[in-house]
């Protein structure tokens, strides 16, 4: 095609969102560009860049829908082997009013100078960075997904050293906490711990305001999930699953949401499988989404506190011993039920349960 060719002789993309951009930019002689007309742009978008370039530019609106219309470029781009520059055009312009006002030449020098993708979005994410513990873990997060998807380990280790110098963390550090198991290394696990205690003091401060007869300190209508009163072995089942990818899908093929008492801890775990089965990058950054919205944030790192977090072998020994007596106590409290109805109502349907969940107690307590 002619776009094809523009590309190909400029050896650089440039990619927009709307019709009435890529227009814009063609009559003002800008034609090594293509729209993604509002769609997500896809893995099919990348190879085909790919074949033509490895220079692309992505210049989205500067409104916060074109910067996370960016974002979701980025690991698609990075998969692709191509190298993605990033524009924010100022004022909160979009590339048809920017060429109107300022001229294809101006965009072409602002273009020149066009940070990395990665840098940009970066910058978007360290908006208000003040180099706490949760803030270091929340952009972790973000980052691995992406980081995960550059073939090229040279440019992936540039992109660690330049967040690790914008983080102000070591770069060793920076490296162990993306990819090092998601953070089994003692020195990422002190950081988790850090981020726990924080947590545990804003329960903490909570609790003394509420104490004092003071408003907490909440965003209004904030939904929240109430952990208090769970059991601990519920609680420790679900921080172990949300902790990676690997113990959720375990967790999944337990089939067990229905053996789990608290409300709050069920629909974590039944929102967190919708997260999963939707979208990847997403789950991994779950744990820090939602710390905003539960009564007890440190309940989330209590699997952090236990020796078998540094071992993988006893985190699935401990995470398969949780689902067990999570089980168990499911079908003892059916057992409870049924005892206190069959006083009532006594009938031999109901002594038949109760045994057949006895003996289901026992072969599950066998294995």
């Amino acid at each position: 095609s002619q776009t094809a060719r523009y590309i190909r002789t400029e050896d650089q993309a440039i990619i927009v969102e709307g019709y009435m951009d890529l227009v814009s930019l063609y009559q003002a002689g800008i034609r090594n560009s293509a729209a993604t007309m509002g769609t997500a742009l896809t893995v099919e978008h990348g190879r085909l860049l790919k074949r033509m370039t490895k220079n692309v530019v992505v210049l989205f609106d500067g409104d916060s829908a074109g910067q996370e219309a960016a974002e979701r470029s980025l690991p698609i781009l990075l998969a692709a082997d191509v190298h993605p520059k990033g524009l924010t055009l100022p004022d909160g312009m979009d590339p048809d009013d920017f060429v109107k006002a300022k001229g294809a030449d101006a965009l072409r020098d602002l273009m020149a100078k066009a940070p990395d993708l990665f840098v940009l979005i970066l910058q978007r994410w360290m908006e208000d960075y003040r180099g706490e513990a949760s803030q270091k873990i929340k952009i972790c997060d973000q980052m691995k997904p992406i980081l995960e998807q550059i073939p090229d380990e040279r440019l992936k280790d540039l992109y660690i050293q330049e967040a690790a110098r914008r983080m102000n963390v070591p770069a060793n550090w920076l490296n162990q906490a993306l990819f090092k198991q998601g953070a089994k290394t003692p020195e990422v696990e002190k950081l988790r711990r850090d981020m726990a205690q924080q947590a545990a003091r804003a329960s903490e401060n909570a609790a003394a305001s509420a104490a004092n007869g003071e408003a907490p300190k909440t965003v209004p209508n904030t939904p929240r999930f109430i952990l208090k009163g769970a059991t601990k072995v519920e609680l420790l089942m679900m921080s172990l699953v949300l902790k990676s990818r690997a113990n959720f899908e375990t967790y999944l093929n337990e089939n067990l949401s229905e053996n789990i008492s608290n409300p709050s801890v069920k629909l974590i775990l039944t929102k967190a499988a919708d997260v999963y089965r939707q979208d990847l990058e997403k789950f991994d950054k779950l744990t820090s989404l939602l710390v905003s919205f539960v009564d007890q944030p440190e309940l989330l790192f209590l699997s952090d506190g236990t020796a078998e977090s540094f071992d993988e072998d006893s985190e699935r020994k401990l995470l398969k011993d949780c689902f067990k007596r999570v089980r168990d106590n499911s079908l003892r409290e059916q057992a409870k039920k049924l005892a206190k109805d069959l006083k009532t109502e006594p009938s031999s349907e109901k002594m038949e349960q109760i045994m057949n969940i006895q003996r289901n107690r026992h072969t599950l307590n066998k294995n």
